[in-house]
């Protein structure tokens, strides 16, 4: 999605501001029992949790996109399924409800990040066996150890990995991940046997060099895929100064 075409915070906003309407609305006086007045309350400070907080147009996008046709109602759930703890004091909420939607953010862009990752590094193999195809008998047979890194590599790229949001963010500005991870293991191993732990070091590997480029030099990295460049200025923004979005505490007051 283009960048013009992002929602912005304020328009998110503005949308949990209609959802909290419609559910006082929806909800006559005689049905509002202790658990109403519950959500309502945790809701209402989730609300002003976004409000304060510094949310970028594509986490609030994400968050619009995946709460669907209830952005409280996609939280709420979250909450239930991973925090299912409410504080007791004034003070004691403010910090929960910051941190719930710090959870529920990091959650949200690592779907969009290991989805976008898998998608390329399904594209590189596409690419990979397009090569292999064009390739002479001799070539292929001399490139079988590589074959089989290459899908233990794109194995390890699945949606469901374990790596964080911040190098998930640096391996999407490669126009071929795998292609980047499977090269540095054929620099790093002369072995006949493919290791995992091999491959997950060169893995590392990458990840280190292409961090280390991003916040050296990232007007230096020259890649081709047309959504590298947007991945590169979301990393920068994130990641480029010495305080990120998600360690910043809200410098002004609750909105009223």
């Amino acid at each position: 999605m283009e960048n013009d075409e992002l929602l912005t915070k304020d328009e998110l906003v503005d949308q949990i501001d209609s959802e909290l309407a419609e559910m006082e609305e929806r909800t006559g006086f005689p049905d509002r029992d202790a658990d109403y007045f519950h959500r309502l309350e945790l809701m209402t400070f989730v609300r002003n949790a976004i409000y304060n907080m510094p949310i970028s147009d594509y986490q609030a996008d994400l968050i619009e996109q995946r709460g669907g046709c209830s952005v409280l109602d996609d939280i709420y759930n979250f909450w239930r399924e991973h925090v299912k703890e409410w504080g007791e004091t004034h003070d004691e909420k403010l910090t929960m409800s910051y941190d719930l939607v710090r959870e529920y953010i990091d959650s949200v862009e690592r779907h969009d990040l290991t989805r976008a990752l898998y998608d390329r590094a399904l594209a590189d193999m596409q690419e990979y066996m397009a090569e292999l195809r064009s390739s002479n008998v001799d070539s292929v047979l001399n490139q079988s150890r590589y074959f089989v890194g290459y899908n233990a590599i794109l194995s390890m790229l699945e949606p469901r990995n374990s790596i964080n949001n911040q190098s998930l963010l640096a391996l999407l500005t490669y126009n071929r991940p795998v292609k980047a991870i499977c090269d540095m293991w054929q620099g790093q191993d002369n072995s006949e046997v493919v290791g995992l732990k091999d491959l997950s070091r060169a893995r590392d590997s990458v990840i280190k060099d292409r961090r280390a480029k991003l916040d050296q030099a990232p007007e230096s990295i020259q890649e081709q895929h047309p959504e590298t460049q947007r991945y590169i200025n979301l990393y920068v923004s994130r990641y480029g100064d010495a305080q990120t979005p998600s360690q910043l505490e809200p410098d002004v007051e609750l909105e009223p």
